[in-house]
């Protein structure tokens, strides 16, 4: 009897571990935020996306491209016939940005817990039509939910179509619902049944670019400073104007490794820049906040695929308001035949998380398309910097204080070459972190500034 008992109990025992392992987060819509998409084309896109409250291990959220087909103004379902896919997570904080690319073997990783961030699978037909998801570049959305896709609990949606084709059939694209109930392959309504399960745009969902005139194929969230609560991050996310969009591929990248709720507190990156010279492209980036920080890598690829570790630096761990300025040298990436070179800077802290900085890129041997340089951080009176381009042409300036507000704008005609650009703004402003965001047509970027 006694023998008996026992098994019994480690049955039991082990089922309550059993259950343990496989305890997930019930997410409710607003849970986590598109932060950007690529649609790089058949089988090779990807995706990203910032969670706004903690999950544990095992959480399955599924994403699909299936539009959601409206029978009603409160009735609707997802399409199927279309990819998705689930991803099962490890344990992820609240502010975690997840990567998703969709290849044949889909990926997600997590560059702030240094690598994977769970596993990928490819949804069977009863969800989708087994494939993973491929993006149209006549516009598409991704709408994530969990629980089954005939019963969804919708999460979050983003929406990349837009109509406005002067078709009776076909309704012009709107932040209300979207596509409405037109149905086709790209086509989407806002999702939702009723109710509390029914998404908002510009709350739970957000559609870019909220201009039925236009669609792109690639955009992203274009952070601006660090975002410390989750009412900020939604106020920035989901504001259509803070997003950079774009049909060109090469260059754009993911995820937008952007300070959300403080994940990314060991180092802040300033700014990351190539400067192409005759001999070499050198390297140069400045940080603050250096805290237990390990070293930087710099990693070079002739693809925009594969990176290569070209140069390990030690950091200095400067820490508090104190800037850290590093350079290195790459005399061999000339060498190369390829027409463009990409450089990436991976910031490694001493217990084993790391991330990385911006994808930046330059045109080999053919001169430098877009750089900043001379520019003097901390600033004092005035920002004073000289702007490089190959292209002549219009370049847009903003400086925003570290809450989002937008201190001054400035729109400048830009000779192809070097052009001396002087902002005398700051002599009013009080002392703090602003944000220098500058766009042209060979590139744009945004650099930390601190008066």
């Amino acid at each position: 009897a006694a023998i008996f008992i026992y098994k019994i109990l480690f049955i039991c025992l082990m089922g309550t571990l059993a259950l343990t392992a496989k305890a997930q987060t019930t997410l409710v819509k607003g849970d986590l935020a598109f932060t950007g998409y690529i649609g790089n084309g058949g089988g090779n896109d990807e995706f990203s996306f910032v969670l706004l409250r903690a999950i544990t291990a095992n959480t399955v959220i599924k994403f699909t491209e299936n539009g959601w087909t409206r029978t009603s103004a409160t009735v609707g379902a997802l399409r199927t016939g279309e990819g998705a896919l689930q991803y099962t997570s490890v344990a992820l904080p609240a502010g975690a940005e997840v990567r998703i690319v969709c290849t044949a073997t889909p990926t997600a990783t997590y560059a702030g817990l240094g690598g994977s961030a769970g596993t990928v699978a490819i949804l069977a037909a009863s969800e989708g039509n087994g494939g993973t998801l491929a993006f149209s570049v006549n516009g598409d959305q991704i709408i994530a939910y969990q629980g089954a896709s005939t019963t969804p609990t919708l999460v979050a949606a983003i929406h990349m179509n837009s109509y406005n084709m002067g078709i009776p059939a076909e309704p012009i694209t709107n932040t209300t619902d979207w596509d409405g109930a037109y149905n086709n392959s790209t086509a989407s309504g806002l999702p939702g049944l009723t109710g509390s399960n029914f998404l908002t745009n510009g709350v739970d969902a957000i559609w870019i670019p909220a201009n039925p005139a236009v669609e792109f194929d690639n955009a992203r969230f274009n952070c601006t400073g660090p975002l410390t609560t989750v009412a900020q991050i939604r106020t920035a996310l989901f504001n259509v104007a803070n997003w950079t969009t774009t049909d060109v591929v090469a260059g754009f990248t993911l995820p937008t490794n952007c300070n959300y709720l403080g994940v990314f507190i060991p180092v802040q990156l300033i700014n990351f820049q190539i400067q192409n010279n005759i001999t070499d492209a050198t390297a140069k980036w400045q940080v603050t906040n250096e805290i237990d920080l390990s070293h930087y890598e710099v990693e070079r690829s002739f693809d925009n695929k594969s990176f290569d570790k070209i140069a390990t630096l030690a950091a200095n761990n400067n820490s508090g308001s104190a800037i850290s300025t590093y350079s290195y040298s790459d005399k061999e990436s000339l060498k190369n035949s390829a027409a463009v070179i990409y450089y990436r800077l991976k910031m490694n802290d001493k217990d084993g998380k790391f991330y990385y900085s911006e994808i930046v890129s330059i045109r080999n041997k053919k001169g430098a398309s877009f750089i900043i340089d001379n520019l003097a951080n901390p600033v004092k009176d005035r920002i004073s910097f000289t702007l490089t381009t190959k292209t002549a042409g219009i370049a847009s300036i903003q400086l925003s204080d570290a809450n989002g507000k937008i201190m001054a704008t400035r729109s400048l005609q830009l000779s192809a070459g070097s052009n001396a650009i002087n902002l005398p703004e700051t002599a009013a402003m009080a002392k703090g972190v602003y944000f220098l965001k500058v766009i042209t047509t060979d590139g744009n970027t945004v650099t930390r500034l601190i008066k």
